[in-house]
């Protein structure tokens, strides 16, 4: 018949049964983790690996963290990239950059010239060791209406943005490479 069994966690499974079926003796716990035997011994997942050299051929080699400008208003001025307050570089629309940086918590800002009005924008990054980490500047500068009803929206960004296959043939279709430091 239907027998109703609960599960590690406590939520009830129904196990089908044939009638003339035999009780199977249960699996014990194991003391360390408190889990069935069978599923201490399976290991975790490896995490996906991802390759941004793939996509991106001119990434210097150990640069871990790539900056990109897609399409990022004003488009005039470049926007300045700084990493705790000293100057990276200066990048300009449909570009990208990229650096090494150890394991640790940066400040990464941007700033704009005077000119633009353009405010800049801050993001506080962990590098994390084997791992590609991808920021995106972002910024609007739009005019709207007429006369005494002018109207300015103007703002501007930097934050993180996924790392994998998409991210990286998005910037390589997009955008070429500015050395760090130019």
């Amino acid at each position: 018949m239907f027998k109703i069994k609960y599960a590690a966690l406590g939520a009830p499974v129904l196990f089908l049964t044939p009638l003339n079926a035999q009780e199977a003796a249960p699996v014990q716990d194991s003391p360390e983790t408190q889990l069935p035997k069978l599923m201490a011994q399976v290991p975790p997942p490896a995490p996906p690996v991802f390759d941004a050299r793939k996509f991106l051929p001119e990434l210097p080699e150990g640069a871990n963290v790539v900056f990109l400008r897609e399409n990022a208003q004003p488009t005039a001025w470049g926007a300045t990239i700084k990493i705790d307050g000293k100057k990276l570089v200066s990048i300009g629309n449909k570009r990208w950059t990229a650096t090494t940086l150890a394991p640790g918590t940066y400040e990464i800002a941007t700033s704009w010239s005077l000119v633009s009005g353009q405010k800049g924008g801050k993001y506080k990054l962990t590098v994390k060791e084997g791992r590609t980490h991808f920021l995106e500047i972002v910024g609007t500068s739009q005019v709207a209406g007429y006369g005494a009803g002018l109207m300015f929206q103007m703002g501007s960004g930097i934050g993180e943005i996924y790392a994998n296959d998409r991210t990286a043939a998005r910037i390589s279709n997009c955008c070429s490479y500015k050395p760090a430091g130019d």
